[in-house]
């Protein structure tokens, strides 16, 4: 996976606690979460940042500098690290959006729509980062 600002590679950070949407939605009020790999970047715009298994980013970033990042990166709206499945799976729903309107024969538009985006974006999907 590389980093989403810089491009460079992201290394392994050490394992820390964090709640990741699945354990939100399994159970949130959790005070505990197990420990996961972390991979991180030393850019300057990844300070206090760091990345999960599958590309997802956390932050302890205030709003301010949010949008500061927006602002510098306007086509990343999730900054998911390059190379990761939550970048593939983004430009698959992205692509998927774009397709929708043109399923006009299609009785499930979004359905069909995602089964054509995941066609063309198959042979680009990640390996396995760990």
């Amino acid at each position: 996976m590389k980093c989403p600002f810089c491009k460079k590679t992201l290394v392994r950070g050490e394992k820390k606690r964090f709640e990741n949407l699945s354990d939100h939605v399994e159970n949130p009020n959790a005070e505990n979460h197990p420990l996961r790999l972390t991979f991180v970047c030393d850019c300057e715009y990844s300070k206090d940042s760091f990345w999960d298994g599958q590309g997802g980013i956390y932050s302890g970033r205030n709003s301010y500098d949010h949008r500061e990042l927006y602002r510098l990166f306007p086509s990343k709206n999730c900054h998911a690290a390059i190379d990761s499945w939550d970048e593939w799976m983004d430009n698959v729903f992205t692509f998927q959006r774009k397709i929708e309107p043109f399923m006009i024969f299609a009785k499930y538009k979004s359905s069909a729509a995602y089964r054509v985006a995941k066609f063309f974006f198959n042979p680009s999907k990640p390996k396995n980062n760990f």
